[in-house]
C-alpha cells in the first residue's frame, strides 16, 4: 500500500521588520486579518499612471510547514473576491532557497486561480509561497486546494467585509451654537482605512445645508487646528483654508502630509467658525449638518444643535445620606448650552436643601470662583460664583463643581442643589439624593407643679430603623434645656435597651448622658422613663423641651469627657422634643388679657353687658412685612427701625425700638436697665432680660418661644409673646405680620 504523504499546514500570522504580511497554513481553516487593505489595493505590485508593473515587497506570503519529506507536489489556489493580475504573473515565480535543491514554482492559471509545484522538500522543512493580488471584493479569500498530499482550507484575508474607501468619515463631539448663528462648529473625524493614506496632502472639502441660514466664518488663508490619534498622536499642526465656495458655504481644506509611523491614525477638524447668513434673521435650523469628501468619500452628519441661550444643572449619580451619618461627596456640572449663557457680570449662589455643605475651600474651576458664605456660627450657607479672567467666553462650558454633604439629624425627603442668579430666567434645581433616617425618638411629656421636689414622670424613646445605629463608644446626651436656670433640677432618670443594646448612664446637670458599650443585634431602642425634677418656688410657667443629641444620633456632634462641663459641642444637632416638662402651680391659673361676655338677668329679660376683665390696653390692628420691614398701621405705612427675622424654629422676632410703633405704645414707656427690657402699657408691666426667655407679665414669670436676643446692636424679642402679654392676637402668612384684637 503507497504511503500518502500529507503537507502539515499551520498558520499565523507574522510581521517581518519590513511589515510584510506572511500567513502560514495549517491543517484547519483560519483567518488572516489584514485590516489595512481596501477593495482595489494591490499585494506584492503596484501599477503606475502609466500602467506600468511595479513589483514590491508587500506580496502576501503563505508559509508551508512539511511533516514528511516530497519530492513532487501540486495544489492549486483559487482566490475568492481577488484577481492574479497577468501583469504580475508574466512568468512562473520560481522560488529557490540558496544551495538547496527545493524548488517552489508559482503558474497563474487563470485570473483567480494559482497552481503550485513543489519539489525536494524535506521533512521538518517550511517553504513559502509567495502571492502577488488585487483585492476586487468586500471579502478576500484563498482557497488551497490539495491532491490528497496536502491539506485543502480556505485563509480569509479580512475578518470583515472591506470597503473601498481608504479613509472613514465620521462625526464625534457635538457643540452647541446659539440661534443668532456665531459660534463654532462640533467634531469631523477622518479615519485612515489603510496605512499611510493621509500621508500625503489631502483635501477635505465641507459644506453646509444651503436652507441653514448659516455660513463659515473664514477667509482664504485661514488656519484649523488639527487634533490626532492613534498613529497620529500628538501631532501639532493645522490645515488651510484655500478655496472658499458657493456664498461661503462651502470650503476646501488642505490638510498637509502626515506620517502615521505606519500605525492607521485619525485626526479630528473641529471649532469651525460659522456666523448668519443674515444677522437679523439668525440660524434657520435646528441643528447643523455638514456634508464632508475626502479622498472620493463622502459623509453627511450632525456637528452642532442650534440652541436657545440656557443654563442647566447636571449630575450623573445620586447620593444616599444618612440622617445625621458621615458625609458623602456629589459632583455636577453648572452648563451653559451655548457659549455665552452665563453673564460672567454676575453672581451666582449655589444652595444645597436637604443637607449641609462642608470642608469647601474656596477654588477656581474653568476660570470661575467659587467662594463659601457663611452664616454668624460658621457654617456654610452658600457658595457664591463669580466669573475671573480665565473664564472662555468663546466655548459652551461646562463646570464641574465637587461638595461634600452632610444631613442633619433632623433632615428627611431629598437633597436638591439650587443656583440662583439675577441673570437665570428661573432658579435652577437638581435632586443629587435622598436621605435615609435610620434613628427616631418618641416622646410622653409629663406636668410638673412648681414648688415640689421628687416629681417623677416623662418617657423618651430612641428607636433604631436598622441595627447598629447606636454605635459602640459613641454617646446619647438628653438635655433638659435651660432647665437649671428656670428652677428645675434633674435629679434621676431610668436608662434602659432592648435587643443587645448595652449602655452605661448617668446624670449630670440639666442633662442624661448615655455610653453606649455594645451595639444591638437587631434594630433596638432605648428608653428613658421615670425621669425624676425637682421644680423650684420662682420657676416660670410654661412648657421646657428636650432635646436627644450626642455622637449616636448625628456625627456632627462630638463626644464629651467624665470632667467636661460645656456640652454645646455634644448638642450641636438634635432631636427636639417640645413641652416634655410642663410647669404649673397648684391651684392657681395664669390669666392672660380677654373680654368675655357676662349675662345680668333683670326682670326675666337678657341683657348682654361687655365687661372688660383685663388691663386696658390701646387697641392696634397692624400688619408687618417681614422682608422689607414696612408696617402698615391705621392706613399709615413706616419702615421700623429694625428689619424682623424668623428665626430657625419659624418664630418672628422684632426690634425693641420698634415695639412703640407696632404695638402703638409710648416710647417713654420702654425703657433700659441695666439689660433690662421694662414696658409699660396702662396697667400691664412687662419686664425681659437679654439672653433670657423668661417674660414677667405683672410679676408672673412667662417661658416664651425664643430667648430676648442682642444683634449687631439691637435686640430683639418673640412677636408672638408680646402680643400675647397685650392681648393680641397674631398671624403669620407669605411673610406677613397680622396683629389683630381679640
Amino acid at each position: 500500500m503507497r504511503l500518502m504523504k500529507k503537507l502539515a499546514i499551520a498558520l499565523s500570522s507574522v510581521v517581518a521588520f519590513t511589515a510584510v504580511p506572511f500567513v502560514t497554513m495549517a491543517a484547519s481553516n483560519a483567518i488572516i486579518d489584514t485590516p489595512d487593505i481596501i477593495i482595489g489595493s494591490t499585494l506584492g505590485y503596484k501599477i503606475d499612471a502609466e500602467g506600468n508593473v511595479e513589483k514590491n515587497n508587500s506580496a502576501l506570503n503563505i508559509f508551508v510547514q512539511t511533516t514528511v519529506a516530497y519530492q513532487s507536489e501540486q495544489f492549486l489556489v483559487k482566490g475568492t473576491d481577488v484577481s492574479f493580475d497577468a501583469i504580475a504573473y508574466g512568468e512562473i515565480i520560481t522560488v529557490t532557497e540558496p544551495n538547496s535543491a527545493e524548488t517552489v514554482k508559482v503558474e497563474r492559471l487563470s485570473n483567480d486561480t494559482l497552481r503550485v509545484s513543489v519539489a525536494n522538500i524535506d521533512q521538518d522543512r517550511m517553504f513559502t509561497i509567495p502571492v502577488s493580488l488585487k483585492v476586487t471584493g468586500a471579502n478576500p479569500a484563498l482557497n488551497i486546494i490539495g491532491n490528497g498530499g496536502i491539506s485543502s482550507q480556505t485563509i480569509s484575508l479580512a475578518s470583515k467585509a472591506i470597503s473601498n474607501q481608504s479613509v472613514n468619515i465620521k462625526f464625534g463631539e457635538q457643540k452647541n451654537i446659539p440661534i443668532e448663528g456665531n459660534g463654532t462648529l462640533g467634531e469631523i473625524i477622518i479615519d485612515e482605512v489603510v496605512i499611510q493614506a493621509l500621508n500625503q496632502e489631502t483635501e477635505v472639502v465641507i459644506s453646509l445645508a444651503t436652507n441653514s441660514g448659516l455660513v463659515f466664518d473664514l477667509k482664504p488663508g485661514s488656519e484649523i487646528a488639527i487634533t490626532g490619534a492613534e498613529g497620529f498622536a500628538g501631532i501639532n499642526t493645522s490645515a488651510i483654508v484655500t478655496d472658499i465656495w458657493s456664498n461661503n458655504q462651502k470650503i476646501k481644506l488642505v490638510v498637509p502630509a502626515l506620517d502615521d509611523n505606519r500605525i492607521k491614525g485619525s485626526i479630528s477638524i473641529a471649532n469651525l467658525p460659522v456666523a448668519a447668513e443674515e444677522r437679523k434673521v439668525g440660524a434657520l435650523c435646528d441643528e447643523v449638518v455638514l456634508d464632508v469628501e475626502v479622498n472620493n468619500v463622502k459623509a453627511s452628519g450632525v456637528v452642532s444643535q442650534v440652541m436657545d441661550y440656557e443654563v442647566f444643572l447636571h449630575s450623573k449619580t445620586l447620593i444616599d445620606l444618612v440622617a445625621g451619618g458621615e458625609s458623602q461627596k456629589i459632583k455636577f456640572t453648572l452648563n451653559e448650552s451655548v457659549a455665552g449663557s452665563l453673564n460672567d457680570n454676575l453672581h451666582i449662589f449655589i444652595a444645597v436643601e436637604g443637607a449641609d455643605i462642608v470642608n469647601f475651600k474656596e477654588q477656581v474651576v474653568n476660570g470661575v470662583r467659587f467662594s463659601p458664605s457663611y452664616d454668624r456660627y460658621g457654617n456654610i450657607i452658600e457658595i457664591v460664583a463669580e466669573m475671573t479672567s480665565g473664564f472662555n467666553r468663546r466655548i459652551s462650558n461646562a463646570i464641574e463643581l465637587e461638595l461634600e454633604l452632610m444631613a442633619g439629624v433632623n433632615e428627611t425627603g431629598l437633597i436638591e442643589v439650587t443656583a440662583e442668579s439675577r441673570g437665570f430666567d428661573k432658579d435652577l434645581g437638581l435632586i443629587v439624593g435622598t436621605i435615609n433616617n435610620t434613628v427616631g425618638v418618641q416622646a410622653e411629656g409629663t406636668v410638673v407643679e412648681i414648688g415640689l421636689q421628687g416629681q417623677v414622670g416623662g418617657q423618651i424613646v430612641i428607636k433604631e430603623t436598622v441595627s447598629n445605629v447606636l454605635e459602640k463608644n459613641e454617646q446619647i446626651i438628653v438635655e433638659l434645656v435651660d432647665a437649671a436656670a428656670s428652677g428645675i433640677r434633674l435629679q434621676s432618670a431610668k436608662v434602659e435597651a432592648t435587643n443587645g443594646i448595652q449602655l452605661e448612664s448617668r446624670v449630670v446637670g440639666d442633662c442624661i448622658v448615655i455610653d453606649i458599650t455594645r451595639e444591638s443585634g437587631a434594630p433596638g431602642e432605648v428608653i428613658i422613663s421615670d425621669v425624676e425634677v425637682t421644680v423650684g418656688q420662682n420657676a416660670p410657667f410654661g412648657g421646657f423641651k428636650a432635646v436627644v443629641g450626642g455622637t449616636a444620633i448625628s456625627n456632627k456632634n462630638t463626644n464629651i469627657g467624665v470632667f467636661d462641663t460645656n456640652y454645646k459641642p455634644a448638642l450641636a444637632d438634635v432631636l427636639t422634643i417640645d413641652n416634655f416638662i410642663t410647669t404649673q402651680r397648684m391651684q392657681e391659673v395664669v390669666t392672660m388679657p380677654r373680654i368675655e361676655y357676662v349675662e345680668i338677668i333683670e326682670d326675666v329679660k337678657v341683657v348682654q353687658e361687655v365687661v372688660d376683665i383685663a388691663p386696658s390696653f390701646n387697641k392696634v390692628v397692624a400688619t408687618i412685612d417681614i422682608n422689607s420691614g414696612l408696617i402698615n398701621s391705621n392706613n399709615s405705612v413706616k419702615a421700623l427701625v429694625a428689619k424682623p427675622f424668623t428665626t430657625s424654629r419659624g418664630n418672628v422676632m422684632v426690634g425693641v425700638r420698634d415695639i412703640a410703633t407696632i404695638f402703638n405704645i409710648a416710647e417713654n414707656e420702654i425703657m433700659f436697665e441695666n439689660g433690662k427690657i421694662l414696658i409699660k402699657n396702662n396697667n400691664i408691666d412687662l419686664e425681659m432680660q437679654s439672653g433670657s426667655e423668661i417674660m414677667k407679665v405683672n410679676g408672673i414669670n412667662l417661658l416664651m418661644d425664643e430667648k430676648v436676643e442682642v444683634i449687631d446692636g439691637r435686640t430683639f424679642v418673640s412677636a408672638k409673646y408680646m402680643a400675647l402679654a397685650l392681648g393680641l392676637d397674631m398671624n403669620v402668612n407669605s411673610g406677613v405680620i397680622e396683629l389683630l384684637n381679640k
